[in-house]
């Protein structure tokens, strides 16, 4: 399993890098925009292919790099269903999920823990 955390000294803002294997699929939760060339650097370095970028809830800190991170990988961007208001309109994931769902990366097997924000567990699902 790989896991890397990275840490944004200006929004005081934590990232994290999931993957089963190098060569593999990885999934990247809370993109910080201003690290987005790390986060690709580091998917270089590692063979990984990013295939969901997600936002777990609504960052004032940050701008999000879910954009640019699809731009450059194609990946798939995920954001909860209760960012939807916040967001306004012309703001939104590729897909979005609800209290208790799993985001899938078939890379990536095991049900485990992945976040827990504001009463709202999250899960890596792996198929």
């Amino acid at each position: 399993m790989i896991f890397r955390q990275f840490f944004d000294h200006v929004s005081s803002t934590y990232t994290y890098l999931l993957a089963r294997r190098r060569g593999g699929e990885a999934l990247l939760i809370d993109p910080v925009l201003e690290q987005s060339e790390r986060y690709l650097k580091l998917l270089r370095e590692l063979d990984l292919r990013l295939v969901r970028a997600v936002d777990t809830h609504c960052h004032a800190d940050h701008i999000t790099a879910l954009g640019r991170l699809r731009d450059a990988t194609r990946c798939v961007t995920v954001m909860g269903m209760h960012l939807r208001p916040a967001l306004g309109a012309g703001l939104h994931g590729d897909a979005h999920f609800a209290l208790g769902d799993a985001i899938a990366v078939a890379d990536v097997q095991g049900a485990e823990p992945l976040r827990k924000i504001n009463a709202i567990d999250y899960h890596l699902c792996c198929e």
